[in-house]
């Protein structure tokens, strides 16, 4: 969004066209740099499998972004977080 003072901006990596979280891929993270924020790489770490798209966002978006993911993963996969594992 280029808006004058509104300046956001959002890169989305899907690792396929299908459903990740049914379908998960081998992943690992490294961190380079260590400034910006992160949500989801001790998972990735502890699984070794990437359950979302990668989404790539300023600091500040990025908790609307988990949320955005989370509620995605849930509407396709109503049963995540009740009988199978959280996203």
């Amino acid at each position: 969004l280029d808006d004058g003072a509104v300046q956001t901006g959002v890169t989305v990596i899907r690792p396929h066209r299908g459903d990740p979280f049914l379908h998960k891929v081998p992943a690992a993270a490294s961190v380079v740099n260590g400034f910006g924020k992160s949500i989801g790489l001790v998972q990735v770490e502890e699984l070794g499998v990437l359950e979302t798209p990668i989404a790539l966002t300023n600091t500040f978006g990025v908790a609307a972004l988990a949320q955005a993911q989370i509620r995605a993963a849930i509407k396709a996969n109503p049963r995540i977080g009740r009988e199978w594992p959280t996203v």
